[in-house]
């Protein structure tokens, strides 16, 4: 178990986060570590865990801060994780900065199985 990659999810739709959940958790070697549904709670989780994750799934659209500027703070204190907006939000200018800012991939949701284990496995 120790191997898994751990994943936080940041989403604020406890729904969502049961299917995102589901979903990291059907591609071998991968397990949740935790979900979260703001940006407050995330930042506070991340200072406080035992031990970091290796991948980060965050929802641009969260109650408590803007989703890119989350995305940056995670940059800047939190580089060495892999970062993956699965998110509605599917502007061009959303999704590019989101690539500028390190993100691995960007999901747009709604999402599949498939899609979220292609992404997973590159």
């Amino acid at each position: 178990m120790s191997d898994s990659i751990q994943a936080l999810i940041i989403e604020d739709d406890f729904r969502i986060a049961d299917i995102n959940r589901r979903y990291v958790e059907k591609v071998e070697g991968y397990m949740v570590q935790e979900v979260v549904k703001t940006g407050e709670e995330a930042l506070a989780y991340l200072e406080n865990c035992s031990s970091l994750p290796q991948l980060i799934l965050l929802d641009i659209y969260i109650p408590d801060v803007q989703g890119l500027d989350l995305l940056w703070q995670l940059r800047r204190l939190y580089h060495e994780i892999d970062l993956i907006p699965v998110t509605a939000a599917n502007e061009t200018e959303t999704i590019e900065e989101a690539l500028r800012g390190g993100a691995f991939d960007y999901i747009v949701k709604p999402v599949d199985a498939d899609r979220f284990a292609h992404s997973l496995a590159v």
